[in-house]
């Protein structure tokens, strides 16, 4: 028999049993919601790309807005062919050789990946539907897809973090996810991948609050997957969270010694990541400086109400009420609405033109004041840091959400389910009813056309055909040909996508700066068996024509060499179709990838101006040798030593030049190299050797000179 503590327990078990069983149903219902909020996400995503579910492996989505607009749909198609492919080539090599992630294209650029959109975490959330379906359109409608609905999920996570509660995190999600500088543009998802911040920033508080170290793990992943998006948010997201991660390890200083390890180890795992990802990128631009500076700082215009930075009406009104909250019921307990605020200013103030004060003068942006310094001179590439203002809008979208929660919070029970599906049908209204977006937002996301961009099967069957190894498109782009930017190296990139060898187009906001002696060796084709040999020297295997760019006379000269089938030419065509030739490049002649092949040529004499101490000096070089010459790897410029010899005496200057790419046994080439000039003038004989091996004399030719005003 059973005695009265043994009742006692009997009873004590069963409502323990019983709080457990309720507290397992709430969790379910909780968990019910939560599927609930990602199915509205990803249906809000699936609705902003309707244009494209028909044919989702040959269409790709465009702002209707482009349309109407001279040249704005040609760049806008140029930009999207230019960053699938890059995400498409990133998706094809992640399974298959990850350490060529940054090759690129740009053929025979090393590391050509870094001269522009590298594409490697939108490369990676593609790389399964690449592989299952092998259609590239299709994994790029996928990841468009994706991004969008994980931008929802992600803040849903976050504002679900701190406020426990799952309406107030539904509508902050969905102004997240509707923020117009990321639902109105397919075309650049680098440029808004900022949807991983929130996770980051909801790893690291659970990591501050519990320290465990799948807390570790999580927040290594996410921010992980932040720094493989673009520089630009990487640059919002040290801002978000140096700012929210600082107050945030204020609040937990307490705990910070006996976090040390795990953070230390996250600190230590991210640096390894980051410097694996920037650290080309940083010897690309030191390898290949440029005076240019891309970006602009962003116009207020865009920030208020009509641009398209503005948070909108609705965020707006809601931060509000979160900020009035915080600022009126002061908790003792940690909140984080003062830090997000704090990280939406400084993110508007870092990408912002110079704001004007009230008293008279501007502050200009930290970040543009600071590139035309120095100290972020490494940045001066960047077209889009304009972007890094996306964080005022995360920081809304955040604050927005606590919004939601304050007005439910003081709403009677009976309304406190109506507060949120209000703000969330207007939050859908505003951005979805044009009437009501464009007026605030300066657009409609709802404007969303669609353009069938899939090659034709029969040119496709035709790229299935070519050699292993690289390939020659031509006519080639030429960099200073708007319409080789604009039509034909998007045209090469997305061919690309589908035979998956490297190109020499180059599909980046840098030109290649091998263009000119590529470009010059190809306009040489059919007929010059030299410039074959040469080309063939670089390691291209492969000739593309598309004569719907070709003149009329080159036309009909490729027309002719598709017909020689057996002859000894260098070109061996494999097919034609739909306007497209493909030919096999071989050449019996070998290679030699050394610069003892080179030597002086002729002596060239055109006109030498020399300012301000210095001169642009054109050497001929001649390869001597009997084999056909390659640069040796890498390619990129090399030390030399600028020798001049007179009756005043002799006077050396080291400098970087790129030496020829590649020579047929006997030709030679001009190149121009910079270089200051002695003191006295007079008559020199003028020597181009390479650094190492010493006094190894490359060029010579005499210079004469005479000082300025002379």
């Amino acid at each position: 028999m059973n005695g009265p503590y043994d009742d006692a327990r009997l009873l004590v078990s069963h409502g323990s049993a019983e709080r457990m069983l309720r507290g397992t149903k709430a969790l379910s219902r909780r968990k019910r919601i939560h599927l609930v909020a990602a199915a509205v996400y990803l249906s809000t995503a699936l609705w902003l790309v309707r244009s494209v579910l028909p044919a989702p492996a040959t269409r790709l989505a465009h702002p209707a807005r482009q349309d109407g607009v001279p040249g704005v749909r040609a760049i806008a198609n140029s930009d999207h062919m230019n960053e699938a492919s890059a995400m498409l080539r990133s998706a094809y090599l992640w399974p298959r050789a990850p350490q060529r992630l940054l090759e690129g294209d740009c053929y025979p650029l090393s590391q050509a990946g870094t001269r522009g959109e590298h594409m490697i975490g939108e490369g990676l959330a593609a790389a399964i539907p690449y592989a299952v379906s092998g259609e590239p359109i299709l994994a790029y409608n996928v990841v468009v897809v994706a991004w969008l609905a994980v931008a929802g999920v992600a803040m849903y996570a976050l504002v679900f973090h701190w406020s426990r509660s799952t309406a107030a995190a539904l509508v902050a999600g969905l102004v997240f996810l509707l923020q117009p500088i990321r639902s109105t543009d397919p075309q650049h998802l680098f440029i808004h991948a900022d949807h991983w911040t929130p996770l980051v920033l909801l790893f690291l508080h659970r990591l501050l609050r519990h320290g465990r170290w799948h807390d570790v793990i999580w927040l290594c992943a996410a921010a992980t997957l932040q720094l493989l998006a673009s520089a630009y948010n990487v640059l919002e997201a040290a801002v978000v969270v140096g700012v929210c991660g600082t107050a945030m390890a204020a609040h937990h200083r307490r705990s910070l010694p006996r976090l040390l390890p795990k953070l230390a180890t996250a600190a230590a795992i991210l640096t390894v990541v980051a410097v694996l990802t920037f650290t080309p990128f940083v010897r690309m631009r030191a390898t290949w400086p440029t005076s240019q500076h891309f970006s602009l700082p962003l116009p207020l215009v865009h920030v208020l109400p009509g641009g398209i930075y503005f948070p909108g009406w609705i965020a707006l009104a809601l931060a509000t009420v979160a900020l009035l909250d915080r600022v009126v019921r002061r908790r003792g307990s940690e909140d984080p609405r003062l830090p997000m605020l704090c990280a939406g200013v400084l993110c508007f103030w870092a990408a912002a033109a110079p704001l004007p004060l009230p008293w008279g003068g501007q502050v200009p942006s930290p970040v543009f004041a600071l590139i035309a310094l120095g100290p972020l001179s490494v940045l001066k590439d960047l077209r889009g840091l304009n972007s890094i203002a996306q964080g005022m809008s995360l920081a809304f979208a955040f604050l927005a959400g606590f919004g939601v929660m304050v007005l439910a919070r003081r709403a009677p029970p009976r309304l406190r389910l109506v507060v949120p599906a209000v703000a969330s049908a207007a939050v859908v209204a505003q951005a979805l009813l044009p009437a009501l977006s464009r007026p605030t937002f300066g657009l409609a996301p709802t404007d969303m056309t669609a353009v069938a961009l899939r090659p034709a099967q029969p040119v496709l069957d035709l790229m299935g055909g070519l050699a292993p190894g690289p390939v020659l498109d031509l006519p080639f782009a030429q960099p200073q040909s708007v319409s080789s930017m604009l039509d034909h190296t998007p045209h090469y990139a997305l061919l690309r996508t589908y035979h998956q060898r490297r190109i020499a187009g180059c599909a980046t906001s840098l030109r290649s700066p091998l263009e000119t002696d590529v470009g010059a060796l190809s306009a040489r084709l059919p007929g010059d068996q030299r410039a074959a040999d040469a080309l063939y020297a670089l390691g291209f295997r492969n000739v593309v024509v598309h004569e719907e760019f070709l003149p009329p006379r080159k036309r009909a000269e490729w027309e002719a060499a598709s017909e020689a089938v057996g002859t000894s030419t260098r070109l061996q065509p494999l097919g034609r179709a739909e306007e497209h030739a493909a030919f096999r490049l071989d050449s019996p002649t070998p290679v030699a990838a050394s610069f003892d092949a080179l030597g002086p040529g002729g002596n060239a004499e055109p006109e030498l101006r020399v300012e301000r101490d210095k001169a642009v000096v054109p050497f001929a070089i001649r390869n001597r040798g009997a084999a056909t010459y390659r640069h040796p790897d890498p390619v990129e410029p090399t030390n030399v030593i600028v020798r001049w010899r007179g009756a005043a005496g002799e006077s050396s200057f080291a400098t970087r030049t790129l030496l020829p790419l590649a020579l047929a046994s006997g030709e030679q080439i001009l190149r121009d190299v910079e270089t200051p000039v002695p003191a006295s003038p007079g008559r020199y004989q003028v020597t181009l050797e390479l650094q190492d091996p010493p006094r190894t004399v490359l060029a010579r030719r005499t210079v004469e000179f005479a000082a300025s005003g002379g």
